[in-house]
Parts: C-alpha cells; structure tokens; sequence
C-alpha cells in the first residue's frame, strides 16, 4: 500500500476513534439535540457522516449513495451504519482499489475533512448538552457546557471587553450547506 493510502487509513482512524469519544455513554436526549434553528441534531449529523463515506466508495466503484439516507430507528444503528462505511471505504484502501475521477488528496481535503468538521459538531452538541465528556489528551472531563457567545476584546481607549453574540455561520458555511442550512448564491 503505497503511502497516501496509508495516511487516508490513518485519518479514517482518526474520524473512527474521535467519533467514538464523542458519541459513547452519551445522555439518552443527546442524539436529539438541537443547538437552535435549522441545525443539524447528533443524530442527522452521524447519518450525514455515513453518506459522505458512501459518496466516497463512489469514487471507488462507480454507482451512487443516497444523499439523504433513510434514517434507522436507533442513535446506535446510525453510529453503527457509520462505521461499516468507514470500514467498507478502509477496505477499499487496502485492497489497493483505484480512484475513479479524484485524486487522493481531493479525498482528504473533500468529504474525509469533511467529515472531521463534523465530528467537531458532534463533540460540540455533547458538550452543550452538559454530560461529560473525558478530553483527548489529558483525560480530565469536560462536564460545563460551552457558552453561546465568545468574548472579544475591543480596541478602545478603556480596551474594555465585550460580548460578540454568534449569529450565524461563517459564508462558507452557509455556502456549502455543512451548517444545516441550505446553500446560498455566492
């Protein structure tokens, strides 16, 4: 296996394991969570994450996967469904299959980054949804939710801080559709 489809191997590990830490033990209201309007819950964002890797075994095979597959009736079946994808698609690495019409590197940069964007989301309903959550790296809980605003610091003559309420998404965001709203012009 030559060694661009070892680091897709390793980042698809990555996406598996911090999938994992965000979604086990969690609270019984957690797949349903909703930030607010128009956003995505655990749930819808785990399914999204099993139709980008469909899209990807795509770029393998040929055929299609549903841009909106049908929703299982269980948090766990969704979380399942995704990790057989991310299995089929880890196996089509191995196997040496070949890409059809992408490079590799449009791989990772596309849906596998993606994807990662939306393991943050996931990791982010669970800490809003106040459970605790062991942290990557020191182990240490995270059990306070995160706050709906960030503090800035104003230039001014007092440098005075202020609250810099987060209103909507980045354009990007809304651009390709990946904040839960649909995609805009421009």
């Amino acid at each position: 296996m030559d060694r661009d489809r070892q680091l897709l191997r390793h980042f698809l590990a990555a996406i598996a394991y911090r999938t994992q830490k965000a979604v086990r033990g969690a609270p019984q209201h957690y797949p349903g969570f909703s930030a607010g309007n128009r956003t995505r819950t655990p749930a819808e964002i785990v399914r999204h994450m099993a139709s980008l890797m469909g899209y990807v075994t795509t770029h393998f095979v040929g055929g299609t996967y549903p841009a909106r597959p049908d929703p299982l009736p269980t948090f766990a079946a969704e979380v399942a469904r995704f990790h057989e994808m991310l299995q089929k698609v880890g196996d089509l690495l191995s196997a040496g299959t070949p890409l059809r019409d992408i490079t590799t590197e449009q791989l990772l940069q596309g849906p596998f980054a993606d994807t990662m964007t939306h393991v943050g989301h996931c990791w982010r309903a669970r800490v809003r949804t106040a459970s605790a959550v062991r942290a990557l790296r020191t182990g240490e809980p995270r059990s306070r939710p995160v706050p709906m605003t960030r503090l800035v610091k104003i230039r001014s003559s007092e440098s005075r801080m202020a609250e810099d309420v987060i209103k909507s998404p980045p354009a990007r965001a809304r651009r390709c559709g990946c904040a839960g709203i649909p995609p805009t012009a421009g």
